[in-house]
């Protein structure tokens, strides 16, 4: 939500296949460089966007360390200019 500007848009989808429940966040919003994204899911890491916001760098890192205890998976995509996709696969049950 911090990063996305009327009128861009944000988009939450979610479905279960069985054995994970897929959670997506997508948005249109600047995306993230691609220098950046290897190292956007790392504690206090700021992308180039997001330097020039509040912030401490926390949010993706917690996000990915609750996931991840939960037995699941975390990806992103993003294009600078085009938006970011964020997937949280978590086990089901």
């Amino acid at each position: 939500l911090k990063y996305t500007a009327v009128p861009d848009a944000i988009e939450l989808r979610a479905r279960e296949d069985g054995r994970f429940v897929t959670v997506e966040v997508a948005d249109t919003g600047p995306g993230i460089a691609a220098a950046d994204q290897p190292y956007i899911w790392e504690e206090l890491y700021r992308g180039e966007v997001a330097r020039g916001a509040p912030g401490s760098g926390l949010g993706l890192a917690l996000v990915k360390a609750i996931v991840t205890r939960h037995g699941g998976q975390v990806a992103l995509s993003s294009r600078p200019g085009q938006g970011t996709l964020v997937v949280l696969r978590l086990p089901a049950g």
